[in-house]
């Protein structure tokens, strides 16, 4: 099918191309003071606007043929399609000819798009510090990475972390590591060499900063009391 295009469509009407069909088109006040709009009829107008609407099906294209587009458009009266080429609002589309089928599946196409993005997109871990774990030391270390390539990932983030917490769990001075890994201009963390400088934490959740040894403690001689009734 051959197709006619409003003039400067792109520059008066904007939509998100990810959206389809518009559900509305804009148009603009300044247009009172176009001498062109000015000597149109108030019913040519109505039929100009018409066009408009038309057009916003087709990312500003409509069909060239006048009786196809009185039927779109619900026209009473015939259309005065040769005035609205001489004054410019409409002209030959470059294209030419295209295929009506692949201009209506676009924005099908463009929605089964997005729709699979948002399907693939995953929301990020949330990074949640052990309690014995600053969150400006931890920052230090995040700048650090960003100036490096690749940049990190949310997973790398929570990867880097977790094996952090393996190696204070080893009694490895976790400070010292991450301040090594910055001056080395190192992407990630690494067991140092020789012994841990602490004894190595047995209880898991003081690693990984659930709670602090302290807690821990208590937990363990509570648990190891006998209350009256128990007895």
């Amino acid at each position: 099918m051959r197709y006619l295009k409003i003039n400067n469509w792109n520059k008066w009407q904007s939509y998100r191309a990810d959206r389809g069909q518009p559900p509305w088109i804009k148009i603009h006040r300044c247009v009172m003071r176009n001498p062109e709009w000015v000597e149109l009829t108030d019913a040519e107008r109505g039929q100009l606007v018409s066009l408009w609407l038309l057009a916003a099906d087709n990312n500003g294209l409509i069909p060239e043929s006048p009786s196809l587009i009185q039927k779109l458009c619900f026209m009473s009266s015939p259309l005065k399609l040769n005035k609205f080429k001489e004054l410019g609002f409409v002209c030959q589309d470059d294209a030419n000819v295209t295929s009506d089928g692949r201009q209506h599946d676009q924005p099908e196409k463009r929605r089964e798009e997005k729709r699979r993005e948002e399907k693939n997109k995953k929301e990020p871990m949330e990074i949640i510090l052990p309690l014995w774990l600053s969150e400006e030391l931890w920052e230090s270390f995040i700048d650090h990475r960003e100036s490096l390539k690749p940049k990190m990932t949310n997973q790398a983030e929570k990867l880097n972390l977790n094996k952090l917490i393996k190696l204070k769990e080893g009694g490895y001075d976790y400070e010292e590591i991450i301040n090594t890994t910055i001056a080395n201009g190192w992407k990630g963390f690494f067991k140092p060499n020789g012994k841990p400088k602490k004894q190595a934490i047995e209880d898991p959740n003081v690693a990984a900063g659930v709670y602090s040894e302290v807690t821990a403690r208590n937990i363990k001689i509570l648990s190891n009391m006998k209350f009256e009734g128990e007895r």
